[in-house]
């Protein structure tokens, strides 16, 4: 557990300097966006109504996934580690 969240925190500290560093250059969430042709907002409408989506599919596929996983966890022999 205390490696995901080293990588956790090594993933956030070189984004906060990344962001730092495009922030000092004048880069923004909006030019990028504009780059795209996207605005913040429409963005955000994106990942709702991706979300929208997702959520019904992933805990429909849940179902399935998660009693199978712990059937197979419970008979697989036991591993040393």
């Amino acid at each position: 557990m205390f490696h995901y969240v080293s990588v956790l925190f090594k993933i956030l500290l070189a984004s906060l300097m990344a962001g730092a560093a495009l922030s000092f250059f004048g880069v923004t969430l909006e030019t990028i966006f504009g780059l795209i042709g996207q605005t913040p907002d429409s963005m955000i409408e994106l990942g709702r109504r991706f979300i929208a989506w997702a959520a019904p599919n992933v805990m429909l596929g849940a179902f399935i996934v998660l009693p199978v996983w712990l059937v197979t966890w419970i008979f697989l022999p036991p591993r040393d580690y």
